[in-house]
């Protein structure tokens, strides 16, 4: 059997400049991918924020609509009851602010999602204190709210439908269908979301550590609360 040379191990190690080298020319592991705290809150505002534009543009148009209606011509009123211009031509007949009538579904579903946006708010402050019986019950309180508001709001979008007034006043309340709906369907895209949150908040995936997604539709549904608060403070002050 042959002995073991010690000097041939050592000849086998790399020595303290070949080593060296080989670390300065090794590749260091990347760091594993954290996305930094507050990233998802700020794609939240700028969502938010769009959806916002969308919405100050559309009351806008409406605004200048509305005020458009009001407008005084030079008119007279024929035998037949048809309003003629200077011309002899048939006009629409100006339309005072105010003389549009909101149809009752829509003051009943305002009180809804004001109380559904306090359950959610009530939501997320139990969540924060561990308290995960009362958090599961406001969230389940919020998803049948949010059903509610749907509910009641379509009789209202069919009053509006069925208006019969001047013509002023059934382009006006296409208008105010057309935003009403606007409203109904972002609450739509809310309650989807809200349904899986609630599903995960029984399998017991939030704490008061963990409730990043509940606190994303918080932000949302009291958007929507603010959207519909301006919205109908402006269907009242100009009708």
């Amino acid at each position: 059997m042959e002995s073991l040379d010690v000097s041939d191990v050592f000849r086998a190690l790399p020595s303290p400049m070949e080593a060296a080298a080989e670390t300065a020319n090794r590749r260091p592991t990347p760091p594993p991918h954290v996305v930094p705290r507050g990233t998802s809150e700020l794609g939240m505002y700028l969502f938010l924020a769009s959806l916002g534009l969308l919405f100050a543009a559309s009351m806008l148009g409406y605004g200048i609509f509305r005020i458009m209606a009001t407008m005084e011509r030079q008119t007279t009123v024929s035998a037949a009851g048809s309003v003629l211009n200077a011309a002899g031509d048939s006009v629409r007949p100006p339309l005072p602010l105010q003389s549009l009538s909101l149809p009752w579904p829509l003051w009943f579903s305002s009180g809804v999602i004001l109380l559904s946006g306090w359950t959610l708010h009530r939501a997320v402050q139990k969540v924060r204190v561990e308290k995960l019986a009362e958090f599961r019950q406001m969230l389940v309180a919020t998803l049948l709210l949010s059903m509610l508001f749907l509910i009641v709001q379509t009789p209202a979008l069919i009053a509006l439908v069925m208006e019969r007034q001047a013509d002023h006043a059934t382009a006006l309340s296409g208008f105010l269908f057309f935003l009403i709906l606007l409203h109904a369907l972002h609450v739509v895209g809310g309650v989807v979301p809200l349904f899986k949150v609630t599903l995960s908040a029984y399998a017991g995936r939030y704490d008061h550590e963990h409730y990043g997604p509940v606190k994303m539709l918080a932000m949302y549904w009291h958007f929507l609360d603010l959207v519909w608060i301006v919205m109908f403070g402006v269907f009242l002050a100009l009708g």
